[in-house]
């Protein structure tokens, strides 16, 4: 109302009529430049013709840019003139829209995203004046927007055309799909901004010119935006012309022109001629260069961008007495600048304007009955051009030429792409030669034609043949070691020769490890050596694969994944370059890979043959896999393991040694071991009396953690009564067991232990134990894989040395580490050290069991390729000059010529491999003996046959074995302290006795039973459960009954107030039934305590899950009851129909119905049972409730919980509507602390075991119940008992407003008009999360035309001040109730406008507190007219407010 009563005064005042009041805008800037041609439908465009260097910013349009601030590209230009051409043909020609003229306008992108906004919203919007998304005056049909010419341009043009659903065919293309090409370099470019920010683009242009330099690539596609050509010829202008940038095939997008700038005119265009470009597919108009050959300034009507292109085309300036004349011809302008002929961009432009025409014209013929042309032009039905998309879909015609064109159903152009060759004369004229196209309705196998001898190459092409246009990869890092020996066919092999102590990153290859990073273990070499002696012999046996070379390539793992995953795509890839997963030559024919010596670097190797199902050949302890697809590829060539655990367990009966300790390594190969040994050890009498796990150890580094670990191990082993030790690891473990006296000084010897090593682990010294005693392995006895020595092998290895050895990549790390020197100028190794001069444990002449098996997978390899090889003899599989071909090159079909191999190596033996590829062999007992001089040898005291029984398989020579001195006081009648080791054993396995001493077996008790404390008879166990007796029990029934009896109480007091406001309110009988379920989950706790039966097993959970889904959907319909109240009270709102009892009551029943539906189908499919749980607790037997599907017990817990979420929910969002007694904040708390409890009980159930857990469901019952009972009813109970006085109407109808009335002038009406004045400040503002008071009036400004002539001013706001300083208060006293209806009627007619020129003696404001008069503001004052008015109604609603609340009162 103050609005409409500024409103009138001012044009009481001015005299302004309805007529005057028009559309003014003023503009934000200057008009833009444009093209514009009037028409009866309007095509919209948004070129790109023009950069702005200095960019303008939108909040200050007080120029556009000058000549200076625009880069101009001349060739753009000819976007423009392409629509221009388009819309005159159309209008030219009858037979499309006829009686219709099409129109354009056309704005410049600016190649800027903001410039690109304003101009699009210019197209939809009011011209003249500018006003965004609005229209003053209907001036043209805009029917569609031609636009932008890159990505990111029409995408900005998008984002405002969405809106209106005007149609925008695209003149961007999309890029060229390039697949199987070797990608060499990947440069990323910033954007260019031509001359803004020249230092940064230049500096990122010699960055990228370097980048292509050093790249060994000699083809480039490039890939930009329109204008990125110029950026190539900045490489070039960078370069200074260096060779390495001119050298280069470039092959460019279809996006992308030849472009020339103003500055670029005199530059070198070596580096574009004789370019691949992919074009879209074009046809040339000779219209359209008439249309344009004697275009010029003078000439040329509505053209806003020809006089900047003609300044930047022709390097002219129109000045007085200027160059430009407006008479240059544009034929004379060079190729690079502007083209007469039509570009592929341009045809794409004149395309979609001829597709925009047919598509109006199709609508028009449609629609024609509907009489769609009038005075205004062709309007489309309903104004909507959206509409038009319809008919561009799946749109078919020719252009003026005949040239087809057609758009799918996606509205996307159906054409190819043309390859044009780009040529530049000696006098730089250019041309384009087209020499290929892309058919985009032909088979990807013939839609790519191109003719070799139409292309102009440069000058230097010939010195690039396809011979040099190569593979060429930067290596990620220096080579690796190798060993590698050319051949027909090549043998892979995967060795562990060294541990890398600094892990390298594998983000940074600076540099491979130094001789001060690698711990080399020297033993492992003969690994090495031994496949080479292999490869040798067979080179060597004309039976063996006749005329057919065999070489191999060794690369060392270093114990390591990731070093692992390396060199075996190396085996598999290319080699130089290495390139993962491809060979650009075929050098070598891989036919197996060797490898490798642990079972992890073995099932690292295999998770990358397995998919080139090249087979695998293992030396070592066999992999363990989950995914047994991946095992598919291995074949072992090793004993297999389960005989091995058979031949420890003969071992021991046979000395009749029954408690042992196992070791093992803490990884999956340590648990399989345990897992095998502890069941199939207690049946012969054996009792394993410690298991140990150790970590992997990594030499060197954490070596305080290493020495930590193996001081705790010993301990264990130092006080275990077990003498017999079975050690089970990794190749390498033996250093963790010469590390066991190192780490136990001062704390005891740890002798007096026999150790039983399992077949994996070998005798391996670095080069910082040379000094350590051997103590603790004299008189090992180690399993090993069957093997045959070869004199020929020793005479193989003995001379050999590093000046002899040629492609042997580790035989220098091998000699510096094991004779402990380095070779350096002047330094100490000679290399003509002799091998056997080394001591046994840092190397061996004789070859070990690994290097034998190494020796017979590589038989094994060449004995079933030659198989193949003879089969497939009749199909010429002849040596070629690669070697020999595999039948079709598949080395997976060497697998089944692998499994069930059998063959004798040179020396004799005979060599099996069963049906699953598994070496068919036994195993030898090997003593370790330590000479007094330090020396080792191996002495062979037993062997275990693969084929023969159990029993007889193992056989040991007893006399050959060299005990340790100290064995003697233990072991020789075979006999052990039995009650000491049985005493420890009891401790070691609980539910174990034996009732009689120097037992050689402990069996376990009955499951009603278990061990007494001695261990030796068996006790039977408690039977217990939650019951009465118990306090436990007794404390949560007495708690579930006063819970109850509260419940009681607390309904007793509702039926006895229940026609009180505060228990009628939000549905009584609702909460009836609120009350009533909670007493029933209190009760219900009462089935859970006691012994489990039948009955109270099947109604416990179904009862508890039914009666608390009655809780929770009740609180859920008192929620949403609430808010429905609130929206129901809304004008015209059509909740007032939800209303009632009958939504409530639904919601109730319908919840409630689906738990029990879940109860029903729980109790007919797999009830719950009283059941007997006897293996929990050791020592008791827990009676309990089984709940037979434990699926549908968390479903009903599930859903309970699911509407516990809800109600919080629904609570949660009504928790702020305003009513003084708001029920849902109470709900919203309560249902918290529900879900609060029942979150904490899945864990705290899951992790208890007996009668806990049900305590712990009872606790949780009793809990949320209890929340649920005091939090909503608490607050109820408070009021009906201790503050009666406000259980009314009145209470509960209390709506406070957030602060004191604000000034408002209001005035009744069919129709509202609101206002927002700016009359006073606030001197001092309020912040409004607090609101005390308004401002005082000494705290107002008051702002207005000046009412000085009236002498009024100075005195008023002295007064005014007087009283603000004085503390009285600027608020008049409210009217007495009684009084409120006189009191709005009397306002209403004082506040009534007088007529200029007369004063109301009844308008002047009253005193701020009704004592102090206030002068009279003078009639010929409006403003201080309007301040009485203001005061007049400030009394008004004062009484209005009381006359409200008197109405409440009376609801």
């Amino acid at each position: 109302m103050v609005a409409l009563v500024l409103l009138k005064l001012f044009l009481l005042s001015h005299k302004v009529t309805k007529a005057h009041v028009q559309c003014r805008i003023t503009e934000p800037h200057p008009p833009l430049p444009q093209y514009h041609q009037s028409g009866d439908l309007l095509v919209g465009g948004v070129a790109s013709l023009s950069f702005n260097i200095n960019e303008i910013n939108l909040n200050d349009y007080s120029q556009l840019a000058s000549f200076e601030d625009l880069i101009v590209i001349p060739k753009n230009y000819q976007h423009i003139l392409a629509l221009a051409f388009a819309v005159k043909e159309i209008n030219e020609n009858s037979q499309i829209l006829p009686n219709v003229s099409l129109g354009f306008q056309i704005y410049d992108s600016y190649f800027n995203a903001r410039w690109t906004y304003d101009v699009t919203m210019r197209l939809t919007s009011s011209e003249d004046p500018f006003v965004p998304n609005y229209r003053c005056v209907i001036q043209n049909n805009l029917v569609a927007v031609i636009g932008g010419l890159d990505s990111d341009i029409s995408l900005h043009v998008a984002t405002i055309l969405g809106t209106y659903k005007i149609p925008q065919p695209l003149m961007d293309f999309c890029s060229i799909c390039l697949s199987n090409l070797i990608i060499a370099v990947i440069e990323r470019s910033p954007r260019s901004n031509f001359v803004a920010g020249i230092s940064d683009m230049m500096y990122q242009g010699e960055r990228i010119s370097n980048t292509i330099i050093e790249s060994r690539a000699n083809v480039i596609v490039y890939f930009g935006k329109s204008y990125s050509v110029n950026d190539l010829r900045w490489l070039l202008y960078l370069s200074e012309g260096h060779q390495g940038i001119k050298g280069k095939v470039w092959i460019l997008s279809a996006q992308m022109e030849l472009v020339s700038m103003l500055y670029q005119r005199a530059w070198d265009t070596d580096i574009l001629h004789g370019v691949l470009s992919f074009t879209a597919h074009s046809n040339d108009s000779p219209k359209f260069q008439k249309f344009i050959e004697n275009r010029n300034p003078s000439n040329t009507k509505g053209d806003g961008f020809i006089r900047d292109f003609w300044h930047h085309a022709f390097g002219c300036a129109f000045q007085d007495g200027g160059v430009c004349t407006g008479e240059e011809k544009l034929e004379s302008l060079p190729g690079t600048v502007f083209e007469m002929s039509m570009t592929s961009h341009s045809y794409s432009i004149y395309s979609a304007v001829c597709a925009v025409a047919r598509a109006v014209h199709a609508m028009h013929s449609l629609h024609s009955k509907h009489r769609v042309l009038n005075k205004r032009g062709l309007n489309l039905p309903g104004q909507e051009q959206w509409q038009l998309h319809d008919f561009l879909r799946g749109l078919a015609f020719n252009d003026s030429a005949g040239n087809k064109i057609s758009l799918n159903e996606n509205g996307e152009l159906v054409a190819g792409y043309d390859i044009m060759n780009w040529v530049f004369s000696s006098n730089q004229s250019f041309h384009r030669v087209k020499v290929g196209t892309m058919d985009a309705q032909a088979a990807p196998e013939q839609a790519f034609t191109i003719k070799d001898e139409a292309i102009t190459w440069p000058s230097w092409f010939n010195q690039i043949t396809k011979a040099h246009v190569q593979c060429r990869i930067t290596e990620p890092h220096p080579p690796l070691p190798q060993y590698h020996q050319s051949g027909d066919l090549l043998v892979g092999g995967v060795a562990s020769l060294s541990f890398n102590i600094n892990e390298i990153n594998f983000d940074d290859y600076s540099q491979l490890a130094s001789f001060e990073d690698l711990i080399v273990v020297p033993k492992n070499y003969q690994h090495i050596l031994a496949l080479a002696f292999a490869v040798k012999e067979i080179n060597e046996n004309s039976q063996i694969l006749p005329n057919v070379s065999l070489g191999f390539q060794i690369y060392d793992s270093y114990f390591n994944a990731r070093w692992t995953y390396d060199v075996t795509m190396r085996l598999t890839s290319s080699e130089d370059p290495f390139v993962p997963n491809y060979r650009c030559v075929i050098q070598n024919n891989l036919v197996a890979v060797i490898g490798g010596l642990d079972s992890d670097i073995s099932l690292h190797v295999s998770t990358i043959l397995g998919t080139y199902k090249i087979p695998q050949l293992t030396y070592g302890s066999a992999p363990v896999t989950k995914d047994k697809s991946s095992g598919n590829s291995i074949h072992q060539l090793a004993p297999n393991e389960a005989l091995q655990y058979v031949g420890i367990r003969a071992l021991l009966l046979h000395f009749k040694w029954t408690w042992v300790g196992i070791l093992v390594m803490d990884d999956d190969s340590g648990e399989r071991v345990v897992q095998t040994l502890s069941s199939m050890f207690p049946p012969h009498g054996i009792c394993i009396a410690l298991i140990e796990r150790s970590p992997r150890s990594n030499f060197v580094a954490g070596i305080s953690d290493m020495m930590h670990q193996g001081a705790k191990t010993s301990i264990k082993i130092r006080e275990s009564k077990a003498n017999i030790l079975l050690l089970f690891g990794k190749s390498y473990s033996v250093n963790d067991l010469r590390w066991l006296p190192q780490v136990s000084e001062g704390q005891g010897e740890i002798k007096g232990k026999v150790w039983i090593l399992s077949a994996q682990m070998e005798l391996v010294s670095m080069l910082y134990q040379r000094a350590w005693d051997t103590d603790i392995l004299h008189g090992v006895l180690s399993f090993t894989a069957h093997s045959n020595d070869s004199p020929k092998f020793q005479k193989f290895i003995e001379n050999r040395n590093p000046s002899n050895t040629k492609g042997d990549g580790f035989i220098w790390d091998f000699w510096h580490h094991a004779f402990s020197c380095a070779f350096q100028d002047g330094g100490v190794c000679t290399g003509e050290e002799k091998l056997e001069s080394l001591p046994g444990t840092v190397f061996e002449m004789s070859m070990t069991s690994h290097s034998y098996s190494i020796y017979s997978a590589v038989c094994a390899v060449a004995h079933a390729v030659h198989a193949m090889h003879s089969l497939h003899s009749k199909h010429k599989t002849m040596l070629n000059e690669r070697g020999l071909n595999l039948p079709g090159q598949e080395q997976w079909r060497l697998h089944d010529f692998l499994r069930g191999l059998a063959f004798n190596d040179s020396a004799g033996n005979k060599i099996s491999l069963n049906e699953n590829g598994e070496l068919v062999a036994g195993y030898d007992i090997m003593n370790w003996v330590f000479s007094s001089n330090q020396s080792f040898h191996r002495v062979k005291v037993g062997t275990m046959d693969a084929q023969s029984s159990p029993e007889q398989a193992v056989t040991i020579k007893n006399e050959a074995i060299i005990w340790p001195s100290w064995f003697n006081q233990f072991f020789r009648r075979g006999l052990i302290q039995r009650s000491t080791e049985v005493e420890h054993s009891r401790n070691s396995y609980s539910g174990k006795i034996s009732d009689q001493e120097d037992m050689n077996d402990c069996y376990k008790c009955t499951d009603e039973t278990f061990p007494s404390k001695s261990q030796d008879s068996c006790v039977p166990k408690y039977i217990t459960f939650l019951s009465y007796e118990e306090p436990l029990g007794l404390s949560l029934a007495f708690l579930a009954l006063s819970l109850s009896l509260i419940t009681v109480v607390v309904w007793g007091t509702f039926i006895k107030h229940h026609n009180t406001p505060i228990v009628k309110a939000n549905n009584r009988s609702l909460t009836y039934t609120l009350l009533f379920s909670l007493l029933l989950c209190f009760l219900s706790v009462l089935l859970f305590i006691g012994q489990p039966e039948r009955v109270t097993c099947l109604l416990r959970q179904p009862a508890f899950g039914t009666i608390f889904s009655v809780a929770i959907s009740c609180i859920l319909a008192k929620t949403i009851t609430v808010v429905l109240a609130f929206m129901a009270t809304r004008p015209g709102s059509r909740m007032r129909k939800w209303m009632g009892k009958r939504l409530a009551n639904s919601i109730v029943l319908s919840c409630s119905l689906v738990q029990g539906g879940i109860c029903a189908v729980w109790l007919a499919t797999s009830p719950p049972f009283p059941d007997v749980d006897m293996h929990t607790v050791t020592e008791e037997i827990i009676l309990q409730c089984n709940e037979g599907s434990v699926t549908l017990f968390y479903c009903v817990l599930g859903y309970m919980g699911f509407l516990a979420i809800v109600s919080f929910s629904v609570a949660f969002l009504a928790r702020k509507l305003p009513d003084s007694f708001n029920e849902a904040k109470f709900i919203t708390f309560s249902m918290l602390v529900f879900c609060s409890v029942w979150l904490s009980f899945f864990p705290t159930y899951l992790s208890t075991k007996g009668k806990s857990m049900v305590a712990v469901e009872i606790f949780s019952i009793l809990a949320s119940s209890a929340a649920l009972l005091s939090l909503i009813f608490s607050p109820k109970c408070y009021i009906i008992l201790l503050r009666p006085e406000l259980n009314n109407r009145k209470g509960l109808c209390r709506i406070r407003d957030p602060h004191p009335p604000v000034q408002e002038y209001h005035q009744s009406g069919d129709f509202f008009v609101g206002g927002i004045t700016s009359q006073s400040f606030d001197i001092n503002p309020t912040e409004f999360n607090e609101y005390p008071q308004p401002a005082s009036i000494g705290e107002l400004i008051v702002t207005g035309p000046n009412c000085a002539e009236a002498d009024y001013s100075s005195d008023e706001d002295e007064a005014w001040s007087n009283l603000a300083s004085s503390g009285v208060s600027p608020e008049e006293e409210p009217l007495p109730a009684s009084e409120g209806e006189e009191a709005l009627a009397a306002a209403q007619e004082e506040i009534e406008v007088q007529p200029e020129g007369e004063t109301d003696p009844e308008s002047g404001p009253a005193p701020p507190n009704g004592d102090t008069p206030r002068p009279e503001s003078p009639p010929e004052c409006p403003r201080c007219r309007v301040r009485q008015h203001l005061n007049v109604q400030e009394r008004r609603i004062t009484a209005r407010l009381q006359l409200l609340q008197r109405q409440c009162e009376g609801l």
